[in-house]
């Protein structure tokens, strides 16, 4: 069904109201029992999204920069705005983004838009913006993380319950389903958490506790890979064992210093995808 959302996506129509793969699937309950006395390891796995399953190149991710950048820009400068201004407005809606992200909330494009709209003095209407920013994440090459698509089938095959949750900042929960769809990928989370739909992201632990809802698995009984502190720190609060993913931090400088090392004790500290299937045997 990601396909249809595509084609839409290239055509310029945006995002249709209603996406083939809902942000959760119906609750399937755990095949493996609970084990009485002590903790329980892990018998489900959530999992982040950029830069833990999927990433790009730092050349990639300029690029991307670079797209989006226009994208916004030509907006503002169509509604009258000069460029120096545009470029200023940008800068203080990342970091009200970033704000509002810390807080445990991401705003979807449109009330980014809203309030852009409303910084410029100008009508909050800028059609086609939100189709621009998702076919320029669609035009962008993103790659599997290094054993991830063949960790994740033999998590499925194991039966292991698989859930995402991702924080979406940039484009729609559409767009990023589809990049996972071209990937493989989609097909094997029986829930699936974006941000950009939903009133939490984050480092909250609402998404955590929806998706052990929704995969009926108690959240003790579920461990998170992520590579920020917001995926440790939401997982945490939850209830969830949490599992820093380091494979890919050289590949963005932004990873670096955004966990303490010495915070994450060494058995959570996970190198590579095969160790995560490995964890589950």
């Amino acid at each position: 069904m990601a396909g249809a959302v595509e084609a839409g996506l290239r055509a310029g129509r945006g995002p249709p109201p209603w996406t083939g793969v809902r942000p959760l699937r119906r609750p399937a309950r755990s095949r493996r029992r609970e084990s009485g006395g002590g903790a329980a390891p892990p018998t489900a796995l959530s999992t982040d999204a950029w830069y833990t399953l999927i990433y790009v190149s730092p050349a990639e991710h300029r690029r991307l920069a670079a797209r989006r950048r226009r994208v916004w820009v030509g907006a503002l400068m169509r509604r009258g705005v000069s460029r120096s201004v545009a470029l200023t407005l940008l800068q203080r809606r990342e970091a009200w983004v970033l704000r509002r992200e810390a807080a445990g909330t991401t705003p979807a494009i449109p009330d980014q838009l809203r309030v852009l709209g409303r910084w410029a003095g100008v009508a909050p209407r800028f059609d086609g913006v939100a189709a621009e920013l998702d076919r320029a994440l669609l035009r962008t090459r993103v790659e599997v993380a290094p054993g991830a698509a063949e960790a994740l089938r033999a998590l499925a095959d194991a039966s292991v319950p698989l859930a995402l949750v991702s924080n979406v900042l940039h484009e729609s929960g559409d767009a990023a389903r589809v990049v996972l769809d071209r990937l493989g990928l989609l097909p094997r989370f029986r829930a699936v958490f974006l941000s950009c739909e939903h009133p939490w992201a984050k480092p909250s632990p609402r998404p955590f506790r929806q998706v052990c809802r929704f995969l009926g698995v108690p959240p003790a009984r579920v461990a998170h890979l992520g590579d920020l502190e917001y995926d440790l720190r939401g997982a945490r609060t939850a209830g969830l064992e949490a599992w820093w993913y380091v494979g890919l931090r050289d590949l963005n400088g932004y990873l670096r210093g955004q966990v303490d090392p010495a915070s994450v004790p060494p058995e959570r500290i996970v190198r590579s995808w095969t160790d995560v299937a490995r964890r589950f045997r």
